[in-house]
């Protein structure tokens, strides 16, 4: 077996109060806007129908225009596109 010294830290299941709070939505969904703290039919229509000003520009963001240009120009050659992610990539 392989020894690691890292501590993985794997979040709670939803509880049952927010699973029956956040029923409308698919499983998946309910799990993940309960991770991001979401636990209420309120808080998550307000995060999923997000609308400006609420929405952070992303090209605010370093490198996101040069970043958008090399996607497009792979997308319009048909190459094939990896996407990779920290952590918290949800």
């Amino acid at each position: 077996m392989i020894e690691t010294t890292r501590n993985w830290e794997i979040a709670a299941l939803i509880s049952a109060e927010a699973a029956q709070e956040l029923h409308g939505y698919p499983p998946i969904l309910r799990q993940i806007l309960f991770n991001r703290g979401y636990g209420t039919h309120a808080e998550a229509r307000q995060y999923l129908e997000a609308r400006p000003p609420d929405i952070v520009d992303p090209f605010g963001m370093l490198g996101i225009s040069t970043a958008a240009r090399r996607i497009e120009k792979a997308l319009f050659n048909g190459e094939r596109i990896a996407i990779y992610g920290d952590y918290d990539v949800d």
